[in-house]
């Protein structure tokens, strides 16, 4: 099972819709440092904005010139929960 350690405390940047916090995504045995963005709100205009934000992300693909998605968390996607992101 994947799994993120969070650190709520280390906040990297925030944009007028997100907020982009520390994390360490653990995979199997082995552990990696990720970004992990996430909606400052449930406001609906902020939560389309960072829907917006994954499709792009899931279009453009692997570039050594962007930031990198490695996946998404949509479990609560209905009730607008926060969407996270994770990126290396």
């Amino acid at each position: 099972m994947h799994s993120a350690i969070i650190d709520g405390d280390q906040v990297l940047g925030k944009g007028e819709y997100g907020i982009v916090l520390k994390a360490t995504l653990c995979l199997n045995d082995s552990r990696k440092e990720v970004a992990v963005k996430t909606s400052r709100s449930s406001d609906v205009n902020h939560f389309k904005a960072l829907l917006t934000e994954l499709k792009m992300l899931t279009y453009i693909g692997w570039h050594d010139n962007v930031i990198n998605l490695l996946g998404a968390v949509t479990r609560n996607l209905r009730d607008r929960k926060r969407n996270i992101n994770f990126n290396p």
